[in-house]
């Protein structure tokens, strides 16, 4: 299991990188922002990324980074949401994990985004 969730917490990282950078570069949101389940699907990734990456490092910062996640989820008025400093400081912690990840996993998490990207799925 534990080399399973370091090549799902590799991956995962990666791609979450790319979508962050991408929105802070682009401002562009994904082609069906107006359909409320998919959007909220892939929000939810976001957290989930963070708890896989904190189960695979152990590092509470990604927990605390999965409870923003949670907090921004439940923010209906996207006040959260529009706190860009705390969203930016978010792409150091993708960063940080694929800098201690598995890069095949991570090369693969990046070629994942290109293609989510260039469908117009992803930010």
């Amino acid at each position: 299991m534990g080399m399973l969730l370091h090549t799902i917490a590799s991956l995962s990282a990666a791609f979450h990188l790319c979508s962050h950078l991408s929105f802070a570069v682009f401002r562009h949101y994904p082609c069906y922002r107006s359909d409320a389940l998919a959007y909220t699907v892939l929000r939810l990734s976001d957290l989930l990324a963070h708890v896989l990456i904190f189960c695979d490092t152990g590092e509470y910062i990604f927990l605390l980074w999965a409870l923003w996640h949670g907090a921004k989820l439940a923010d209906v008025r996207r006040v959260l949401r529009d706190l860009r400093v705390v969203n930016y400081l978010e792409a150091l912690s993708y960063v940080c994990a694929v800098y201690v990840s598995d890069m095949h996993s991570a090369l693969f998490g990046v070629l994942l985004y290109a293609v989510m990207r260039a469908a117009d799925y992803v930010w």
